[in-house]
Formats: structure tokens, C-alpha cells, sequence
């Protein structure tokens, strides 16, 4: 290296300086590498009995660890032995755990005593829990039933606790039987029977997890929903023969409606525990008539047998609403109403038939009302499915029945043939408004009651919408009879002065009709005077659609009357001025928008007005414009000048 470095001094021609500087680093550097190598070599006669004194470290703490775990197994055993001795089972159940725990790597005598006086405490506490239990004597039971995780038979201990747990809540359950045979109420039975399982839960829940964990909390839980499967479904079952033997009746259904409430009550209560106790545990698996979601039975008899009681309720509920919905529709007299009324000049909004009408409602409600309470959701979405019928085929049908078929006179004096027409729509107005309340009603008690997300709501939104085609079938009905009053009645009658009614007029007879309206006023006087009766007597909302209809007949009927006549330019003005006026005056009349049943009309108007071809064509191009080309060239040809 120091000739390389020579030779590249000598190439580059440097300093002598630098020169000797390079010799120095040279051997500076090899100085450094021999020491690097010697302490290299320090540490390598110094590793190998590093290695061997750590390992001797290592045995040396195995060896105390062993020392200490067998000094603790000889204490554990002094005392387990004088435990046993002085015969403090429960102490010497708990140092059995305890001793059994410490782990014992060299094989020792004492390690075979201690296992037979293991056997030996374990009988003990079998015979002495077993005695426990003989006896009722619940302070052995609860004091006994946890020493057995000490001694390794958790499994024995959980199953013979919650086997006692179990036998004295049938003990209260035949107690509570043996009342409903001294003529004792059935749901009275059904709710003990369900309270005492859930007092018996909460008072053992606290003992049974502490000892047994979140598994022995959910056995007891599946242990006690099958009690209740035995009880509660021969109950039930007997209550089902009795409900046979008994007539119809409304109140009959209420008591159906409170033993399905009370049993779904305990259902969502014990669904709900399960629940949260599988979340706790992680379940991995379950035998197969146990569910996975909540622990539970997938088909337990009391959910069968309530799905029975509540086909029958259903049946029952139908019929009985069925049968009183009739008795009242029957006793809708219209026609007597009307004499009445028509004579006392009464109002026929009010009376006895619309008494009768919201008593039908009322009673609708109150079935609503049962099943809702019963909590039971398939009982719930099938009596409201059977409401939709029922409204329509019972109370809005008969009524619309009630419906005069002869032929509306317009007349200015009161009519009694047009009160029963009045009747009838208003009572059919009332439906719809309370088929509409009932509706809201009913989603504001299904959401808060089991709420509107899930497939159950699904089946209720479709059960909703059958009623609230009710509530259009009630519109349609009204829309039906007042068209058909109209039109049975043409108001043709109403535009004679109209059909003799020249429109080619001159100035001063423009200036006279500004004046002394030929037509128009006189049209809308006669309307108002015919309608007199039907707006003081008939509800707004329907008084409106019924000058709806009057409006559409009579534009079509002015249309017809107009292919007659012929127009100069100051007829074609005033025939203008009288639309509008015609349509003012309608619109005085009702909150409901009337123009656009004279659009054709004003549209009509326009054209015979137009002054030329280009204004023709201007008109025609509006995307609004309803007439078409033949009649656009039929209706400018009644311009005559």
C-alpha cells in the first residue's frame, strides 16, 4: 500500500509535505487494526463464561421457583388437612382449588394424599348440598353451590343448583294452578306464573353468575323457559277449551287480547336477557333446539300455542266488529233523518246517522287498540289487513247503497230528494276523513310500540295501504254521485237566453251590454240560486268539488252552444269579457282552483279574437294550447268580420 502511495504522489506531483503526512495516516491506521484485533480476542476468552453463568442463573431461579411452589404446596396441605380435620368443608372446598392450582414438577408422596383427600371433601359437599336441597334450606344450597368450581365439577354444580332453582319454581307454579281451580282468572294464573319465573331470574341471577359465570346465568335462563313451556301452555290450552264454550263477544276478545299481551311481554323480556348474555359469552355453538342469536328455544310450545289463541282471537275480533258494524249501518235511516230535518230546518251534518257513523269508527279504533296491546305483531298487521274490507264492504258500500238513483231537478226551493243526496255524501265525506285519522293514528301506535324498521314493518306499510285505499275509494264514491247529479240534471236549461244571443253587435250595443250584462251575470245568479241548498247543507270541502263538476258540465255545454253563433270584433270582445266574468264569479264560489275547466274556452275566445294570421299562429304554438287543427280552423270561421 505505502508503493501505491508513493507512485501516486510521484503521478500527481504533490508537496513533500502532504507526502509525509500520507506516511503517518498509513501508520496510525495499521496501529489501530492490531489493537481492534486484540480486543477482538478479549472478548471471545470472555464470552464462553458469560454464556455458562447466565444458564447457571436461569437453573437457579427454576430451582427456587420449584422450592417455592413446593414450600406453598406444604403450607396449602397443612392447612386443607386441618381444615378436613375440624370438618370446615367450605374452607378445605376453596384450598382444594387453590392447592390444585399450584403447578408440582418433582413427583412427591403428598401429591397422592392430597388427591384422596380431594375425593373425599368432593362427597362431602355432594352429600351435604344433596341434604341442602332434601331440605329447602337455602342457605346450604347458595353457600354449597360454588364450591363445586373449587373442586372441579362446575358442570355437577350448575346442573344440580339450577335443578333446585327449577323444582321450587314448579312448587310455585302448582300453587298457583291450584288457585285457578277455585274459579280463579286465567290471565291472573298466566301473570303469576310469569312474574314468579322472573322474580326467580332476578333474585338468582346475581348468585348464579358469580359462581358460574355468564354460561350458568344463560342455562338458567334456558331451564326456566322450559319450566314455563310446561305450566303456561297447559293454561293456555285450557283456557282455548273454555273460550269454545263461551258466546261471542267483544269483551271476550279484550280478555284474548291481555293473555296474548301478558305472554308476549314475558317472550320480549327473556329475548331480550338472552341477547345480551350470548353477546357476553361469545356462543360458538348450541345444542341444535337452542337458538344462536338469542340462547333460547327456536320453537318453545308457549310461542306454538299463542300463535293458536291468536288465530282464534283474530277470527273472533273480525266477526264481532263484523256483526256491530252491521247493527249500526242498519240504523242509518237517511231518508227519516232527512224528514226530519227537512222540517226543522236542521243542519245535515249532525244528527243521530252521523252519531251511528262515528260509533262505527269508534269501534274500529277500539279493536285497533286491543291488538296492539296484545304485542304480538302477526295478530297486529292481520286485524288491521281485515280493516280495509271491512270499512269498505260494511260501511262504505251499504251507505253509498243509501244513494238516490233518481234524477237531480235543479230547483231553487229546498228539495228533500236533494237533503238525502246531501246526507249520504256528507256521511261518506266523514268516512274518508276518518278513514284518514285512523291512519295516522295507526303508525303512530305501530312505531312506538315495534317501531318501523324490519320486515314486520314492511307487512304493516302494506296493511296501512289497503286502509288508505279506502279513504279513495270514499273520494271516488263522492266524485261518482255528484257527477251523476249533474249530469242526470243538463245544465243546458241554465244558457237559454245565451243561445238567442247575437254576437255581432254594434258599438252602442257594446256599450249597452258594459252596462246591462245580457248573459253572463244572469248565468251565475240562476247557478248560485240552485246551489243555494247544496252550500248551506253540504260540507265545504264536498260543496267545492260539486262547483268543480258544475264548472266543467257548463264549460262544455257554453262550447257546444258557441259552434252556433257567429262574431264580429266587438262580439268576439264581449264573448271574451263574459268568459271571464263567468269564470270570476265560479271562483267566489270555492277555495278550489277553477280556470283551467275553461281554458278550451278563454282559448276559444282568443282565437276569434285574433286579428290575423300571424296572430293565429302565435296563439296555436303555446305549449299549453288544448285545441287542436281542426278545431283551431272550425272555431276562427265564427269570425265573421
Amino acid at each position: 500500500m505505502h508503493e501505491e502511495v508513493n507512485s501516486l504522489v510521484e503521478k500527481l506531483r504533490l508537496p513533500q509535505s502532504i507526502y509525509d503526512q500520507t506516511s503517518h495516516l498509513t501508520r496510525k491506521f495499521s496501529s489501530l487494526m492490531s489493537q481492534m484485533g486484540n480486543i477482538s480476542q478479549t472478548i471471545s476468552n470472555i464470552s464462553g463464561p458469560v454464556a455458562i453463568l447466565e444458564l447457571q442463573r436461569q437453573n437457579a431461579k427454576k430451582v427456587l421457583s420449584y422450592v417455592n411452589d413446593l414450600i406453598l404446596f406444604s403450607t396449602k396441605m397443612k392447612e386443607f388437612q386441618s381444615a378436613l380435620k375440624y370438618d370446615n368443608i367450605p374452607y378445605a372446598a376453596q384450598l382444594c382449588g387453590e392447592i390444585a392450582s399450584i403447578p408440582m414438577h418433582i413427583p412427591i408422596p403428598e401429591i397422592r394424599e392430597f388427591q384422596i383427600l380431594k375425593e373425599e371433601v368432593c362427597e362431602k359437599v355432594k352429600k351435604k348440598f344433596g341434604e341442602g336441597l332434601s331440605e329447602n334450606n337455602k342457605e346450604i344450597i347458595e353457600q354449597y353451590a360454588g364450591l363445586f368450581q373449587h373442586l372441579h365439577l362446575g358442570r355437577e354444580g350448575i346442573e344440580r343448583y339450577i335443578q333446585y332453582i327449577i323444582e321450587s319454581l314448579k312448587g310455585q307454579f302448582e300453587s298457583i294452578e291450584q288457585l285457578l281451580a277455585l274459579n280463579g282468572s286465567f290471565e291472573d294464573t298466566l301473570i303469576k306464573i310469569y312474574r314468579a319465573t322472573v322474580k326467580t331470574y332476578e333474585g338468582q341471577q346475581e348468585n348464579v353468575s358469580k359462581e358460574f359465570g355468564s354460561e350458568g346465568n344463560l342455562e338458567l335462563l334456558q331451564s326456566l323457559q322450559c319450566a314455563v313451556d310446561g305450566f303456561a301452555v297447559k293454561i293456555i290450552g285450557r283456557y282455548s277449551l273454555e273460550v269454545l264454550k263461551k258466546p261471542k263477544a267483544l269483551g271476550l276478545c279484550e280478555e284474548m287480547s291481555k293473555i296474548i299481551k301478558h305472554t308476549e311481554s314475558f317472550e320480549i323480556y327473556i329475548h331480550k336477557i338472552g341477547k345480551k348474555l350470548v353477546k357476553m359469552i361469545e356462543l360458538s355453538q348450541l345444542d341444535e333446539k337452542f337458538s344462536l342469536e338469542t340462547g333460547l328455544l327456536k320453537n318453545s310450545g308457549l310461542k306454538s300455542k299463542i300463535f293458536e289463541l291468536a288465530d282464534f282471537y283474530i277470527s273472533m275480533e273480525y266477526n264481532c266488529l263484523k256483526e256491530s258494524i252491521e247493527a249500526l249501518i242498519s240504523k242509518v235511516n237517511v231518508t227519516q233523518y232527512c224528514e226530519k230535518s227537512f222540517t226543522s230546518r236542521e243542519s245535515l251534518c249532525t244528527g243521530p246517522v252521523f252519531e251511528k257513523l262515528d260509533e262505527c269508527f269508534f269501534l274500529v279504533q277500539n279493536s285497533a287498540n286491543r291488538v296492539f296491546a296484545s304485542l304480538n305483531i302477526s295478530s297486529t298487521c292481520a286485524i288491521l289487513n281485515n280493516f280495509s274490507a271491512l270499512i269498505s264492504e260494511d260501511i262504505l258500500d251499504p251507505l253509498y247503497k243509501k244513494f238516490p238513483n233518481t234524477k237531480t231537478q235543479w230547483n231553487v226551493s229546498p228539495n228533500q230528494n236533494i237533503s238525502i243526496i246531501i246526507v249520504v255524501l256528507n256521511l261518506i265525506n266523514s268516512c274518508k276523513k276518518c278513514i284518514k285519522k285512523l291512519v295516522t293514528t295507526f303508525e303512530l301506535q305501530f312505531s312506538k310500540i315495534f317501531g318501523l324498521e324490519g320486515n314486520d314493518s314492511i307487512m304493516f306499510k302494506h296493511c296501512l295501504a289497503a286502509i288508505s285505499d279506502s279513504e279513495i275509494k270514499a273520494k271516488m264514491r263522492i266524485d261518482e254521485s255528484l257527477a251523476f247529479c249533474v249530469k242526470s240534471a243538463p245544465l243546458a236549461s241554465f244558457l237559454v237566453n245565451f243561445r238567442s244571443l247575437n254576437y255581432e253587435i254594434s258599438l252602442e250595443q257594446h256599450s249597452d251590454y258594459k252596462v246591462n250584462d245580457p248573459f253572463a251575470l244572469k248565468l251565475v245568479k240562476d247557478i248560485k240560486g240552485v246551489l243555494k241548498q247544496w252550500k248551506m247543507q253540504l260540507v265545504a270541502e264536498v260543496f267545492e268539488c260539486l262547483v268543480d263538476i258544475v264548472a266543467e258540465e257548463l264549460a262544455k255545454a257554453i262550447e257546444i252552444e258557441v259552434r252556433g253563433k257567429r262574431f264580429n270584433e266587438l262580439g268576439a270582445l264581449q264573448f271574451q269579457k263574459d268568459i271571464r266574468e263567468i269564470i270570476g264569479q265560479l271562483q267566489h264560489m270555492s277555495n278550489k282552483p277553477l280556470r283551467h275547466r275553461f281554458a278550451r274556452l278563454k282559448q276559444i275566445s282568443e282565437l276569434i279574437l285574433a286579428r290575423d294570421d300571424h296572430e293565429i299562429i302565435s296563439l296555436t304554438k303555446d305549449t299549453e294550447w288544448k285545441l287542436i287543427e281542426r278545431e283551431n280552423i272550425l272555431y276562427r270561421k265564427l269570425r265573421v268580420c
